[in-house]
């Protein structure tokens, strides 16, 4: 519109106006003609009277009146100046604001108190932040949406500068947060701008170079590229691209700039349309026969490509005479021309066959065509003289070689390699996608389900040898590559895959490529592995299922980390990992194969030579550290029963068993392994009988053995009953006795304990109870058998003055249990919280986890040594004995009954126990079970023996208890011997008690007693 006017006069050099609307001022001197004129330009900043009005519509301007100055030249003499409007460059800024604050219905509602709340603090935070850049203009807020919610705002402004607009972004989030507790999660700019790519479209071939470019306005920008094609992401990120044309680079691209925070919105899309060219001509060097005097000749020739090429071709065969066109005919799967080629004359010639497309691309295959005399001829289909090799045709939808050899009269196959065309194809494309300018990440899913695709028309070609190589080798490319995930569609396109290649159809077709490629399995393995790994999924679980591969996974970002990972394949085998493990993992995925361990051949150690695998194959993969895993394959051979649980040492391309134990069950393995990797169970030829009395003889040996001990046990503690009046009088005897007691009653209740633990269910709460009481009365026979042994001490060395019995029995009781259920206690609050208290296959304290069992074995061993020491010192202590020292005959028949006791006692128990603790570590071993089982059972038989029936003693006070006074009138008729027969050391220290002492008496009145009974051998 027309400016309209304003008078006014001018009193300064600056006038700022609050106008809505373009104007133009005609500015009058007061003293326009009395005095000089000048002319100066002042700026006038324009904001809206309103708060509410838009101000997109407003413009800047710049006024020109007149003032007084005495030191500017008057330019005119007019005394009315027109001012005039400019308008500088403006720019409009979209921007996306994303927050993390929760998204309700009045957001959508610009009447609602929320949205107008809302809307009010991002207008206010953006015109604080954008207010004094040059040119400001207007902010405003055009919505809400749902998700995180997102803001979209508008600010107008003069054209920012890359680095203020960054800044600005920064100064808003600032402001956002602390001025209204908005948290910005993200941030995008969108500029005004028109994008296009030059050129607008495009008619290519493949081979030839593809260049684009993304201008915007018209011009070339250097900033980021984002390039998209199909709605994929492109790999280039500059404003031109410039590629050789492939396959894949057919379709509709797009570009959009942005750099950080700033882009524009996308180009409009252009069409490239891509001919492709022919992946592999068939064709081969061709004998013809030769016309001979009657002149010319006409001779068909073959070129063909495979018939899922469906470009339209136009077909040449170029010859020395020229170019022919072919006939296009289906034969055996494929798109073959035939050419008539006329010879003049029977020289060998060379001739192409090019195949061109619609964009002018061209490529061809190079023949050599020879000739022979029709009486040379020997084989027909093609003709060739006997004895004559040729490469040929693979039949049907293959490609490859055939090499043949005339023999006569009839071509024979010395050796072909014939390939799935499709396959083939795959396998290229595979080869070269490092150079396709798609990304990784959006083209590998795509090939995996083509591919799968191709296994589901086709599955039972993919059984054959060459088909079955070519397989591996595309997993083994593909999981080699860059890529950042993979998600569950593709990984079922894996699945479906292996399903087809490891089918039982195809088992002896493997055994066939095992021989060309040893490792081929272990390559596959490899594979799979390395694809488990990239594997996302957003569910808390996941199971694919199939004939002969079943994969199965938990996201412990979706699940409760407490909770053990357990999956089962094929019904009856197992993959177990303690929660405890799983605290700083957040994926684990296992894969059973149901097939492989048919075909697998892995080199495997001398002590596994003659073993074979008797289950399936179960690989586990997780994004941490795992040390525990528990794996339990089910037979497939019954008759196999020494197990060596082995996996996958890749560096070495063998079976190992480093970090795994297996226990043998009747129709399972059970495989204890602190890493993961593929696994399975070797099970050595071993007769199934052997196996079975082995497991018979221990098993009846522990029930009868505990049998016994629990009945010595019994008879030990009702012996003692009946005659603790008669031996237990004096305090020295008194201890003697009170600790065989609660040896034989610790004993006791371990051994029903045991009975318990073996009678339950390994799940069940009765478990752990039978292995805290198990643990604690055998830790209490052993602090029994230490009070025994200090008894001793006292009694020998008389370090203590005199102590009485309750003294004796105060000081014993909390030694005897107090000690061990401390220990009992701590070993339960400390493993049980974790899951590792008890074994994973027994009542009894964990070894492989939480080595819970050494809570056991270290007190025993330092009893056992303490034992040794009190032994030494008194054995020393009887061969040199000091001048005066004095012992009254009962307090040396204690003390060699004690000693005697601990001499049996120490070393039964060493033993024992020193077995068990191997038994736990090297379950597998049949030696180490046998005789830990051995002395374990007859425990009690022999602290019935040696603590009660070998003290004269006792069986005395026992016969007259059993009233057969004539027994008992009557010394024990067993000869006195004087040596001790089980060892110098202790005969000279028995001599020493018994002669060098000059105080003590003959020992005649104990002549019926059974000291030399105790010592013979």
């Amino acid at each position: 519109p027309e400016p309209k006017p304003l008078n006014t006069t001018s009193q300064s050099a600056a006038t700022s106006v609050s106008l809505s609307e373009s104007i133009s001022i005609n500015a009058v001197s007061s003293s326009a003609i009395a005095s000089a004129q000048t002319s100066k330009s002042i700026s006038v900043n324009l904001v809206s009277r309103s708060p509410t009005k838009s101000l997109l519509a407003m413009e800047p301007v710049s006024i020109n009146t007149t003032a007084r100055s005495a030191t500017t030249a008057v330019p005119t003499s007019e005394s009315a100046l027109q001012i005039i409007t400019s308008r500088p460059a403006r720019a409009k800024y979209a921007m996306n604001v994303t927050t993390d604050m929760q998204f309700t219905e009045d957001l959508q509602n610009s009447n609602s108190f929320t949205y107008k709340l809302h809307k009010g603090h991002f207008e206010q935070a953006l015109r604080q932040t954008y207010s004094s850049q040059p040119g400001f203009e207007a902010v405003g807020v055009n919505g809400f949406y749902s998700g995180s919610v997102r803001v979209d705002v508008e600010v107008v402004t003069a054209p920012i500068d890359e680095a203020t607009l960054d800044s600005s972004i920064i100064t808003l989030k600032n402001v956002l947060r602390n001025n209204y507790s908005y948290n910005v999660l993200s941030v995008s700019v969108f500029a005004e701008g028109n994008v296009s790519i030059i050129p607008s479209s495009q008619i290519t071939s493949m081979g030839e170079i593809l260049t684009l470019k993304c201008v915007l306005d018209g011009l070339e920008h250097p900033k980021t590229v984002k390039w998209t094609l199909n709605n994929k992401r492109v790999i280039p990120n500059g404003p031109i691209l410039n590629h050789i044309v492939r396959s894949d680079m057919n379709g509709t691209y797009m570009c959009q700039l942005h750099e950080n925070y700033l882009m524009t919105n996308p180009s409009q899309p252009v069409t490239i349309t891509v001919y492709s060219l022919p992946s592999d001509i068939i064709v081969y060097n061709q004998t013809l026969v030769c016309g001979g005097n009657s002149g010319a000749a006409m001779h068909v020739i073959k070129c063909c490509i495979n018939k899922g090429d469906s470009t339209n071709y136009t077909v040449t065969l170029k010859t020395q005479l020229g170019s022919l066109s072919g006939i296009q005919t289906d034969e055996d799967g494929k798109w073959c021309y035939n050419f008539t080629h006329q010879s003049l004359q029977c020289k060998t010639e060379t001739a192409s066959c090019a195949f061109k497309n619609l964009a002018g691309g061209e490529k061809s295959k190079n023949l050599t065509i020879s000739y022979i005399n029709q009486t040379d001829v020997s084989c027909n289909n093609p003709v060739g003289k006997n004895d004559a090799s040729i490469l040929w045709y693979c039949p049907g939808d293959q490609v490859g070689d055939v090499n043949m050899t005339c023999t006569d009269g009839k071509w024979v196959i010395l050796s072909s390699y014939c390939v799935s065309a499709q396959l083939r194809a795959v396998y290229e494309y595979a080869v070269s996608l490092n150079d396709s300018i798609l990304t990784l990440d959006e083209v590998i899913p795509i090939v995996l389900q083509n591919l799968a695709y191709i296994v589901e028309q086709n599955a039972t070609n993919f059984t054959e040898t060459n088909n079955i190589q070519e397989v591996v080798k595309i997993l083994n490319i593909i999981s080699t590559f860059n890529i950042t995930a993979v998600d569950i569609s593709t990984m079922k396109n894996i699945i479906i895959l292996l399903d087809a290649v490891l089918g039982s159809n195809s088992l002896n077709n493997w055994l066939i490529v095992i021989e060309q490629r040893r490792n081929i399995t272990l390559e596959l393995l490899s594979s799979m592995e390395r694809f488990a790994q990239l594997l996302s999924f957003e569910t808390q679980t996941i199971s694919i299922d199939t004939a002969n591969v079943e994969l199965k996974g938990t996201n412990l970002t979706k699940a409760n980390t407490t909770d053990n990972y357990k999956k089962i394949f094929y019904e009856n085998n197992f993959v177990e990992i303690p929660g405890k493990e799983l605290r700083n993992v957040s994926l684990v995925v296992s894969i059973g194969y149901k097939t492989l361990a048919n075909i697998l051949t892995i080199n495997a150690s001398n002590t596994m030579a003659n073993a074979t695998i008797n289950g399936i194959v179960i690989s586990t993969t997780a994004t941490g550290s795992i040390s525990n895993v528990t794996l339990t394959f089910h037979k497939s051979n019954l008759s196999l029963n020494l197990p060596i649980c082995v996996f996958v040492n890749y560096a070495e391309g063998e079976w190992s068993s480093a970090g795994c134990n297996g226990s043998n069950h009747n129709d399972s393995v059970t495989c204890m392994c602190d890493h993961l990797t593929p696994f399975s169970v070797l099970m050595s030829l071993q007769p199934q009988l052997s196996i079975k009395i082995t497991d018979a003889f221990l098993e009846w040996i522990t029930y009868i053995g505990v049998g016994i001990s629990i009945g010595c046990l019994v008879i030990c503690l009702i012996i003692e009953s009946l005659v603790w009046q008669s031996v237990a009088k004096s305090r020295q005897m008194h201890m003697k006795h009170v600790c065989i007691v609660n040896i034989a009653l610790s004993l006791l209740i371990a051994d029903i304990w045991f009975i318990v633990g073996a009678a339950v269910q390994h799940s069940s709460p009765a478990c752990k109870a039978a292995t805290f009481f198990t643990h604690f009365f055998y830790l209490s026979l052993f602090f029994w058998v230490m009070i025994m042994a200090a008894v001793l001490l006292y009694l020998n060395l008389l370090v203590f003055p005199s102590i009485s019995k309750s003294s004796m029995l105060i000081a014993s009781f909390p030694v005897g249990y107090g000690c061990p259920l401390i220990i009992a206690i701590i070993t339960i609050a400390v493993t049980e919280p974790q899951g590792y208290y008890i074994k994973d296959n027994a009542c009894w304290l964990d070894w492989n986890n939480s080595k819970a069992i050494l809570a056991f074995a270290i007190p025993a061993l330092i009893i056992i040594f303490i034992n040794l020491m009190i032994l030494f010192m008194i054995i020393i202590k009887a061969l040199r004995p000091a001048n005066g020292e004095r012992m009254n005959l009962e307090d040396r028949s204690i003390v060699l009954q004690t000693a005697t006791s601990l001499i049996f006692l120490t070393p039964l128990l060493g033993l024992t126990w020193g077995f068990g603790i191997a038994t736990a570590i090297y379950p597998s071993s049949v030696t180490f079970q046998v005789i830990f089982t051995v002395l374990n059972a007859f425990q009690g038989f022999f602290i019935l023996v040696i603590g009660t029936l070998m003290d004269g003693k006792v069986c005395k006070a026992l016969l007259r208890r059993l009233s057969l006074g004539r027994w008992a009138s009557q010394e024990i008729s067993i000869p006195r011997t004087d040596t001790v027969t089980f060892g110098s050391p202790l005969s000279r220290a028995t001599e020493n008690f018994r002669k060098n002492r000059s105080s003590l008496p003959s020992g005649s009145e104990y002549r019926s007693g059974n000291y030399s009974t105790l010592y013979e051998s």
